[in-house]
């Protein structure tokens, strides 16, 4: 590598997801990260704070979880935010920290989890899945965690 190029570091980025890993954990009790749901609702929790802007905060306050809640309340405004700010529209970060945040979008946009009852009602092997399921599973998992978190805190 030249000298003169400096890897970017994505500290806001991994603040905003240990932020989200952090809300999950407390309010679930021991999560296993290995699961889809975790994953989904990490992400969008991240995504959420990282483009909000909370994520450059050393701490997350009642009032900014409160925003946080109000951005999480409508699943398609949600999503059109966020395509909207990924796009550039309004994110001050570098690079570094906008390439991770847009993976975990397209993750979450493309991400397909089985439908089991479909699957028990087909005579083979038939693949069915739903695109996208990250986006809704951890929009509900995040809002309810949000909603807890203000609870106990109020």
């Amino acid at each position: 590598m030249a000298p003169d190029r400096l890897v970017g570091v994505p500290i806001v980025w991994l603040w905003a997801e240990q932020t989200a890993e952090d809300l999950i954990v407390a309010s679930d009790g021991p999560v296993s990260p290995a699961t889809f749901e975790f994953r989904a609702t990490r992400d969008v929790l991240a995504l959420t704070l990282f483009l909000t802007g909370v994520a450059a905060r050393s701490a997350v306050s009642t009032r900014h979880l409160a925003v946080i809640r109000n951005r999480l309340s409508v699943t398609s405004e949600w999503m059109a935010w966020c395509a909207s700010r990924l796009d550039g529209q309004g994110v001050s970060t570098d690079a570094a920290n906008l390439c991770l945040a847009r993976n975990a979008w397209l993750w979450l946009r493309r991400s397909r989890l089985l439908d089991a009852a479909a699957l028990t009602a087909t005579a083979c092997c038939d693949t069915v899945t739903s695109t996208g399921a990250g986006c809704c599973l951890g929009l509900h998992h995040a809002r309810r965690i949000v909603a807890w978190r203000l609870a106990r805190d109020s």
